[in-house]
């Protein structure tokens, strides 16, 4: 598993690369990671790239990631593209994250293109 979170150089957004098999435990800390970013940052923008993403990690987890996200989130102003995963196991979860977030009322949606995901972001 590969990983890293960083702020793009370019936009006030912070990047969370997910690749391989994530465990609970990395996910949870990927997590802990990218809203101190943020804090430190000052941004709610952020960008989720699950492309190289296999799995590891169940969707109970996720709705823990989610609850996670609120009790961080009190505004609600969390504003997250997700770049989809190419392996299918994976591109279940991440469907399913979008929808428990949504359920949630936070702002997540999926996309192809990082491009795209980007321009998102920035409007």
């Amino acid at each position: 598993m590969s990983r890293s979170v960083n702020l793009l150089p370019d936009h006030p957004i912070v990047e969370t690369r997910y690749s391989g098999a994530v465990s609970p435990e990395s996910l949870a800390l990927l997590v802990r990671e990218t809203i101190m970013i943020c804090r430190t940052h000052g941004t709610t923008r952020l960008l989720a790239d699950c492309s190289e993403l296999e799995g590891g990690h169940s969707v109970v987890d996720l709705y823990a990631t989610v609850e996670t996200f609120l009790a961080n989130d009190p505004s609600g102003s969390i504003r997250e593209a997700v770049l989809l995963p190419k392996g299918h196991g994976a591109f279940e979860a991440v469907r399913f994250w979008e929808n428990a977030c949504r359920n949630r009322g936070l702002c997540v949606q999926l996309f192809d293109d990082r491009e795209r995901a980007i321009a998102w972001l920035m409007e």
